[in-house]
């Protein structure tokens, strides 16, 4: 009568090894779905974030040159105005309620964020325009610059 209770308490004991076992794989499995879609979700914010970037040194190469770039107050912070040439628009780029928009205007009429789009969510933006036309954009940690000459972007 031993042997049956001992084959019992062995399958039992196999039974549940195998359950943790399965139990652990389904852990692991779930913890690295987890960490794959976090890393992709970190990708595509930094790559809106360069894309944004990338826009306002476009933006900026074509306005032509440091005579239709100004910096005004925003929302909440610099905006960075970027006038048409020979045009009364502009482009305006800020930061609203952690996301930078652009919005399309009359250079005389106030920022209304209403009529802005959203280029990407962001939480810090800030500009400098300096004497040799040298626009410095910092988004969340990254910088690019545009030198306004109406020849490019740096």
């Amino acid at each position: 009568m031993t042997e049956p209770k001992k084959r019992n308490s062995t399958s039992l004991m196999l039974l549940l090894l195998y359950a943790l076992l399965i139990a652990s794989l389904l852990v692991l499995t779930l913890a690295g779905a987890r960490l794959y879609s976090d890393t992709m979700d970190a990708r595509d914010a930094h790559a809106k974030q360069r894309s944004a970037l990338s826009y306002i040194q476009s933006q900026t190469a074509a306005c032509g040159g440091k005579g239709n770039i100004r910096l005004i107050d925003g929302p909440e912070g610099p905006a960075v105005c970027l006038r048409e040439p020979e045009s009364d628009f502009e482009t305006r780029i800020y930061l609203y309620e952690n996301a930078l928009r652009t919005e399309f205007s009359r250079v005389t009429a106030e920022i209304d964020p209403n009529n802005a789009e959203k280029l990407c969510d962001l939480k810090t933006f800030k500009a400098e325009l300096s004497e040799n036309g040298l626009l410095t954009i910092t988004a969340d940690g990254m910088t690019a610059g545009a030198y306004c000459d109406g020849g490019g972007a740096a």
